[in-house]
């Protein structure tokens, strides 16, 4: 259903991309946010050389890049953009917004905030209906506690004749089921029908069904078909001794293929033949498979001992081929009923001790070399069996039923409706069971709706919370995901040691205008500097980045000496021929400095006491990046650009 533990791992690495944007934008590699996502993969042994230096009495100097103009062409003329890292405060900050191609009637705005607590989001955003949608009304709503889980949703919608996916020759479609599901039993039913006009091509009339059974590992499998036959297939049943020859070779090849045997027996037999060289066929027949779960289940386990990939000693591959012994397929039937006005179908399942088949496919899938594996996929199986046992323990049922139809509601018209639940009975207990084995079950809610409004627009409107340490969660998420990527690691470790504690981005359209907001606080996000220092990221010492008007400032600590001279400058790896030096007492300008003010309210966080902030506005293109981390400028660039076009 709703509660994905993917959706929160999407969300937390999101926010840990954008929080690097800005500290990304001070360094050596000029990037532009046209250029590919792929430059991430190269890696700066020093930072590039800068455009200007300014070197202040005390040693420390202001590095600019940027200033020849280039930049003012990376993106388009009317793109505010303006970023900033500060140090002294922990805080990074990204602004965007740019004009929106086309016309547009998109207006609103959505957040997420990240905390060391949870994860909070919602939005709001409004367009003009389309003229194809008469009216809409959608509403969802789900939660998961450690009382309880549950969700649901509807929709109610009305289209006009050309949206209606139909056609013109269905009166009405609708569909409806129930799955159950327990810690070994699994039941599921489900109905079509469609009212079908007269004048429907293509459609022959005739039903059938089929039935699968099991007795302590014999197989039967019964058959009844009422239909027209083609000119093909008549031949194939036009006596009895060749329809059952016909559903020998059908069905016997199972059999063979596993050293059992297939019994078929004709219960029923019409034939008819008709003027048109096809025929009339009514048949019901059986087929009982004898001796198949045996050989298969010995022929897995020789594979499983004799695998180069799987290590697994004989006596367990025997013990768990036989478990599987112990699925219990107590019905799978489906039919079908179909004639000139109408097409009906149903479904029906009952399958018992399925997990004697889960439980150990996930145990072969964890003796399988862990190379073949990523580490995500070998978590989820790692905790399969857990699960299933606490489901078990708990006497846990999960239930979901679902209807929907479409129907013309009047001549060119045609309504849609759908409604879905999912409930839970001994979900506490589930809880309880999951939490003695170690698996923790944290709170989520969500909530979803869009609605046509009488001054003909689309509301749509959302909220998201998940009550956890996404922090926590994020360690793990991002560490697996570099380890099964092969990538070095340094730097998501930095990135965790500076101990961030919060996040956030906004998303806001204008109708002519999209704006992207991002910001995070760190506890010491000097050690992240730190890190990209060591690698020729970005200087050592850097105390701030800002980046203002397609300009990128980078302010650098104890750069030299006090009393050091042009050459000294000359010297540092960030300074080359082409680089513009100005010495103390050559230069008086002022630069501009992170709004860390505007920064902190944005993310709802504190700043230190003695804080001080310069305060202003930008416009023009982002400027230049550094190395590995610089392509996450452009990566936010190109994710402003994919929002807007959504």
């Amino acid at each position: 259903m709703i509660f994905k533990d993917e959706l929160v791992s999407l969300l937390l690495v999101g926010f840990v991309v954008l929080s690097v944007v800005p500290l990304a934008s001070g360094g050596p590699a000029v990037n532009s946010p046209q250029q590919s996502v792929a430059s991430t993969d190269v890696q700066a042994d020093s930072p590039e050389p800068s455009d200007e230096i300014y070197v202040r009495e005390n040693g420390s100097a202001v590095l600019v890049y940027g200033t020849d103009g280039d930049t003012t062409g990376a993106s388009e003329p009317d793109t505010d953009v303006e970023y900033g890292a500060d140090i002294s405060t922990n805080l990074f900050y990204f602004l965007a917004s740019e004009p929106v191609e086309g016309e547009t009637d998109v207006t609103g705005q959505a957040s997420v905030l990240l905390t060391e607590a949870n994860i909070s989001g919602d939005g709001q955003f409004y367009f003009d209906r389309p003229d194809s949608l008469s009216s809409l009304s959608f509403e969802a709503a789900g939660q998961r506690t450690t009382e309880n889980a549950a969700s649901n949703l509807s929709l109610e919608m009305t289209l006009d004749d050309e949206a209606r996916a139909s056609g013109d020759e269905l009166e009405s479609v609708s569909t409806s089921g129930n799955v159950t599901v327990t810690g070994s039993r699994f039941t599921a039913d489900s109905t079509f029908d469609a009212q079908i006009a007269p004048l429907a091509m293509g459609i022959e009339p005739g039903d059938a069904s089929i039935v699968l059974t099991e007795d302590d590992g014999d197989y039967t499998v019964a058959v009844e078909r009422n239909t027209t036959l083609s000119a093909y297939e008549r031949d194939e049943y036009s006596t009895r001794e060749r329809a059952r020859e016909t559903v020998e070779s059908e069905f016997g090849g199972v059999a063979s293929s596993f050293n059992g045997s297939a019994d078929v027996t004709i219960d029923r037999y019409e034939f008819s033949e008709a003027d048109n060289e096809s025929a009339e066929l009514d048949i019901a027949y059986t087929v009982e498979y004898t001796g198949v779960e045996t050989e298969l289940t010995e022929t897995l386990a020789e594979e499983l001992v004799e695998s180069e990939s799987v290590e697994m000693d004989r006596p367990r591959a025997e013990e768990l081929t036989n478990r599987m012994r112990e699925l219990s397929i107590e019905r799978i039937a489906a039919s079908y009923d179909a004639d000139t006005e109408s097409v009906s179908a149903d479904v029906a399942v009952d399958v018992r001790n399925y997990d004697d088949i889960v439980v150990p496919a996930a145990e072969i899938a964890n003796a399988t070399d862990s190379e073949e594996l990523d580490p995500e996929t070998q978590s989820a199986l790692d905790g399969v069996q857990t699960r299933l046992q606490a489901g078990q323990a708990a006497e846990l049922r999960r239930h979901i039923s679902w209807s929907a139809e479409i129907s013309e509601s009047s001549p060119g018209e045609a309504t849609v409706a759908a409604s879905a639940d999912y409930t839970t009975e001994n979900w506490d207990d589930y809880v309880a069971e999951l939490d003695s084995r170690g698996i923790d079950m944290y709170n989520v809610s969500a909530t979803a709706s869009a609605a046509t409004t009488e001054d003909d627009r689309v509301d749509v409107a959302g909220s998201l919370t998940v009550d956890n340490d996404v922090f926590t969660e994020l360690t793990s998420q991002l560490v697996d995901t570099s380890a099964a990527d092969g990538t070095e690691q340094s730097f998501l470790t930095s990135l965790l040691q500076a101990d961030p504690e919060r996040g956030k981005v906004n998303v806001s359209a204008e109708g002519e205008r999209i704006t992207m907001e991002v910001g995070a606080q760190f506890r010491n996000i000097t050690v992240l500097r730190n890190a990209l220092a060591e690698d020729g990221s970005v200087p050592a010492g850097v105390t701030s980045v800002v980046g203002r008007e397609g300009t990128t400032y980078v302010t650098v600590e104890d750069a030299v000496a006090a009393d050091a001279t042009e050459s000294d400058v000359r010297s540092l790896a960030y300074v080359d021929e082409e680089t513009a030096v100005y010495m103390p007492g050559e230069w008086d300008r002022e630069f501009p400095s992170m709004d860390t003010e505007r920064a902190a309210s944005f993310l709802g966080a504190d700043l230190p006491a003695n804080n001080t902030t310069a305060t202003g506005t930008a416009t023009g293109s982002s400027g230049p990046g550094f190395g590995a981390t610089a392509a996450l400028l452009a990566l936010a660039g190109v994710t402003l650009l994919l929002t807007r076009r959504s």
